[in-house]
């Protein structure tokens, strides 16, 4: 795979799995091992992360992320983007706020074989909750 199509996987990956809801993607573009990291926060395995998008689409519906920029070397993309969305559903304990938001975030995508083997996805979680209104 070279790195224009490793780019292309990972709009792909991004946009359908994340913005589409398409989980068909996971079993197409995922290894069987793939996992989902968000350092100090997350990890989701494959067959798990059907169920956590699904769920970040219930608190915010109109859920979108758009991509800003990718840089790709033989085996890892990294991409830069902004998630929007308007927190219309509860998001763990936290009630439905009805506040838009809008969160950039990298995302560093790991390529085996020519399938996503790991994404690692940096964003400020502080900004987050002060866009929601629950933090200074």
């Amino acid at each position: 795979m070279d790195l224009a199509q490793q780019k292309e996987t990972a709009r792909r990956w991004i946009i359908g799995v994340w913005n589409e809801q398409n989980f068909e993607l996971v079993g197409e573009l995922a290894t069987p091992d793939y996992v989902y990291r968000v350092p100090g926060q997350l990890e989701i395995k494959a067959d798990a992360l059907p169920a956590y998008v699904a769920a970040l689409h219930a608190a915010f519906p109109d859920l979108g992320n758009t991509i800003d920029e990718q840089i790709a070397e033989p085996g890892i993309v990294i991409t830069r983007g902004t998630t929007r969305g308007t927190h219309l559903g509860p998001m763990g304990e936290l009630a439905a706020t009805g506040r838009k938001v809008a969160l950039p975030w990298v995302m560093i995508t790991r390529f085996a074989g020519g399938r996503v083997r790991e994404d690692w996805e940096l964003y400020d979680e502080h900004s987050l909750l002060q866009q929601l209104g629950v933090s200074e």
